[in-house]
């Protein structure tokens, strides 16, 4: 299988990269054809300089809901991933998520710029990040195609990334 990327005609400074370590990529892929409507991944990694390295990929846990048009995390399971990977490595962090859409829907909806708003400024006693990778999987003949956007607290509508597959 041939895997498809996305690269912002646009590279420059201040482009911010998400960059998909060896393997995560195709992780992707693989979970793109074994679930066959919506569902979510979470990305963990790094941050250095404008881009965001994720190294390892959640897959969705068994209390995750896929269906069309709609899907849910499980907190429990991406949680407990997250602390075992920080065992191995304290300075890895949570960056984000991505999930697939509809074919040909490429962009986030009302609904998921509405759970960003929540995760970003919520007022629970839940961890709420400074800043978060959230982005869009369409299915490809080939693989899949990621539309990675960054958000933080003063810009919740997101800007563009880039993304960049480490071979």
């Amino acid at each position: 299988m041939r895997f498809a990327s996305r690269t912002d005609k646009r590279s420059g400074q201040g482009i911010r990269r998400l960059v998909l370590a060896q393997g995560v990529y195709p992780g992707i892929c693989e979970l793109a054809t074994r679930y066959t409507q919506e569902f979510a991944v979470t990305l963990f990694g790094f941050r250095e300089d404008q881009d965001c390295i994720v190294t390892h990929i959640a897959p969705p846990g068994k209390n995750a809901e896929q269906g069309y048009a709609r899907c849910t995390g499980d907190a429990e399971f991406e949680a407990s991933f997250f602390e075992e990977l920080r065992k191995k490595d304290p300075q890895i962090t949570w960056l984000g998520d991505l999930h697939a859409h509809p074919c040909g829907i490429s962009s986030l909806s009302g609904q998921d710029l509405q759970t960003l708003r929540e995760i970003l400024l919520g007022t629970d006693d839940t961890w709420h990040p400074a800043e978060y990778v959230a982005g869009v999987i369409l299915r490809t003949t080939s693989g899949v195609t990621i539309y990675p956007r960054h958000f933080t607290k003063e810009n919740l509508d997101g800007s563009e990334m880039e993304t960049h597959i480490a071979d």
